[in-house]
């Protein structure tokens, strides 16, 4: 063991049997596993709640920039018990310019009908795309998993890594 490691390991221990600065730690853990879990859980509600089905033949593209990529938006009508609904939707893909977004755009222009995806409750919330948040999901899992792992086993990682 050299110098160097030595000193990252004296460091590391020091760090963990310092109550304080565990705690801290445990702390800023603990907040990222909230955030993490209740971001996928809107995500997944949003997602769920879009039960309602109807179709749309009314639909115009057009592409936008955004953040320094390149979407495509779509204005839709629908209706649903003889009342006409509009929406907007921003499709998940993203495209490095509108060179590149023009094949998606075509694809999209051909197709005649529509499903719309809306809240049965508040016809307002409509959208032709229902992607499922997996990375969101897989996010808060792995930050719970680091904050139950330091919130009960201190004493083993204490005891096989650095003793």
């Amino acid at each position: 063991m050299n110098i160097l490691s030595l000193k990252k390991y004296i460091n590391i221990k020091i760090f963990l049997k310092s109550n304080l600065f565990f705690k801290i730690f445990l702390g800023i853990l603990a907040v990222i596993a909230l955030f993490m879990n209740v971001s996928a859980l809107i995500k997944i509600y949003n997602l769920q709640r879009l039960s309602g089905l109807s179709y749309s033949n009314k639909v115009s593209f057009e592409i936008i920039e955004q953040k320094g990529s390149c979407k495509i938006l779509a204005n839709f009508e629908f209706e649903n018990d003889g009342q006409i609904y509009f929406g907007k939707t921003i499709f998940h893909e993203e495209f490095l310019n509108q060179f590149a977004a023009l094949d998606t755009l075509e694809q999209y222009k051909s197709i005649k009908t529509w499903k719309v995806f809306l809240d049965p409750e508040n016809l307002n919330i409509a959208t032709l795309e229902r992607i499922f948040p997996y990375r969101s999901l897989i996010y808060a899992i792995f930050s719970l998993i680091i904050f139950i792992y330091f919130l009960f086993f201190k004493k083993l990682f204490l005891k096989h890594f650095l003793d």
